[in-house]
């Protein structure tokens, strides 16, 4: 027999399909689901029973088997619940039905047959693109966010010019109706799938000073990791408010896969550059896997956008460790004993720090300001291991700004954005990728076709090698060389964070 109906897999980053095979046999009438459910889904049963009667149904008096293919994978969501119940009246319909392709169907059920949505749009049209899926079933109540991811996945290169037909309902009835129908026009015509290019509007925020927006657009540009330090109520925390305004949208593939994350987690679509205090503890970032549900962190929930990490230097040690690997490999990996998986969480990390304890110390070459004793401010300063501190690209002191008449003006919002942009999509074409995302080996190969490099790189260890020719290489890109200058690479080295390890050290 041909089973048709699929739905997604809810343990996996990427979704996968799950075959929903059902069988009928003359026994004792009852009701199993095997292929490792969990609660929730286990509990279908019922709501699935009470669907099919209260939209005037015939519930079989049969023994029913639902296996949950592949069966060795665990099963959760009640989005299982619609394909369930689609997958019962296809084994008993009369006469049989012949189907080509495969009908995704994805929904809650309510006991009356009412379906419930629970967000999935992004990862039902990723499976759409890469399985052979005739129609989509979905909860009516998703059908407007589907339709602006649309034009997300067709700008992506996801669907070329074949798209499943697309059938929103509210009941199950409805459901089963879409099932047995004929091909339908009402699909979205792919071609018309556009969408004009944003234009940059102007911020409303208050103006930096000419060095704190020089670095930010630094980052912005170059997805470079970013600290920022200093006396309390200089300013920091208002940055990353710029930061926001400068960063320019991530690419299209990484815009989806941070969507297909965010469905996983439930009342996530609404955190956009997640910010992170010191009470947060590892599992809260890294994420978890429970009862065979992936539940991303607010490292992978911050994929494609920014991190801000307030006060970076009060953080529990194991937590502040936990940034090694997303910082390093851009991805987390979990491990439990039903499965493996590896998540994404390529996110930029701008971090805000006191330089001592009160909060008022106001740079590194004196303790001006600091009213804490000797031994606590050096321990603090401390408080950044070196490998976590070798990860990040750009360290700055954040010194209150005083308006002085020969102060050098900042460019307007609108124009610093520009700029970001330009030398971004600079980067993007000379070598595929913003310089702060270019792997070791890149950077290797781009540095030996530079005609000189600076002595001084060679005797860096490798991590800060690297990461110095990727900040130069930004800065290049905002003048649209290949090549970084002399005083490039002198700007380079004045950002890394040299200097706090001084600092850490005592000297």
């Amino acid at each position: 027999m041909k089973y048709p109906i699929v739905s997604l897999s809810s343990h996996l980053a990427h979704p996968s399909l799950i075959q929903i095979e059902t069988q009928s046999f003359m026994q004792i009438p009852g009701f199993s689901i095997v292929g490792l459910p969990n609660t929730e889904v286990d509990e279908s049963k019922e709501r699935v029973r009470s669907a099919l009667i209260q939209s005037e149904f015939e519930f079989p008096k049969r023994k029913i088997l639902v296996n949950l293919s592949p069966a060795h994978l665990p099963k959760a969501g009640t989005g299982l619940d619609l394909p369930i119940a689609l997958s019962v009246l296809f084994a008993h319909a009369k006469p049989a039905l012949e189907i080509s392709g495969l009908i995704l169907a994805h929904g809650e059920l309510s006991l009356s047959g009412e379906l419930r949505g629970e967000p999935m749009g992004a990862r039902m049209l990723y499976a759409a693109s890469r399985y052979p899926i005739q129609k989509m079933i979905f909860p009516k109540t998703d059908s407007k966010s589907l339709q602006k991811l649309l034009n997300l996945f067709h700008r992506s290169g996801y669907f070329k010019d074949q798209l499943p037909e697309l059938f929103p309902v509210s009941t199950l009835k409805e459901a089963w109706d879409a099932l047995i129908a004929p091909k339908s026009s009402a699909s979205p015509n792919i071609s018309r799938l556009m969408s004009e290019k944003k234009q940059i509007e102007n911020s409303p925020l208050l103006p930096l000073s000419p060095a704190l927006s020089r670095i930010l657009s630094l980052s912005a540009a170059g997805h470079h990791h970013l600290i920022l330090l200093g006396e309390k109520g200089v300013g920091k925390s208002y940055s990353t408010e710029w930061m926001k305004y400068l960063l320019p949208e991530s690419d299209f593939s990484t815009q989806i896969e941070s969507l297909l994350l965010r469905e996983l987690v439930a009342g996530s679509q609404s955190i956009q550059n997640p910010r992170v205090g010191s009470d947060c503890r590892p599992a809260t970032l890294l994420g978890s896997i429970q009862r065979g549900r992936l539940r991303p962190g607010l490292y992978s929930l911050a994929h494609g956008q920014i991190l801000i990490a307030d006060e970076l230097l009060e953080w529990h040690r194991d937590t502040r460790e936990s940034l090694r690997e997303p910082l390093e490999r851009h991805q987390i990996t979990l491990s439990r004993a039903e499965f493996h998986a590896e998540v994404p969480s390529q996110f930029l990390l701008v971090a805000t720090g006191n330089l001592c304890p009160c909060g008022g110390r106001k740079n590194l070459e004196t303790t001006e300001g600091c009213r804490c004793f000797g031994t606590p401010r050096e321990q603090y300063i401390r408080k950044l291991s070196g490998p976590v501190l070798d990860r990040i690209d750009l360290m700055t002191v954040v010194l209150r700004r005083e308006n002085k008449p020969t102060e050098t003006k900042t460019l307007p919002a609108q124009k610093l954005k520009q700029n970001v942009i330009a030398a971004r999509e600079f980067s993007q074409k000379t070598w595929g990728k913003p310089a702060g995302l270019l792997s070791p080996a890149e950077i290797e190969d781009i540095l030996s076709q530079f005609k000189k490099t600076p002595e001084h790189l060679s005797t860096k260890n490798l991590r800060s090698r690297h990461k110095t020719a990727r900040i130069a290489l930004t800065i290049a890109a905002f003048e649209e060389l290949k090549e970084p200058l002399e005083h490039h690479w002198l700007e380079a080295f004045h950002y890394r964070p040299e200097r706090f390890e001084e600092a850490r050290s005592g000297n």
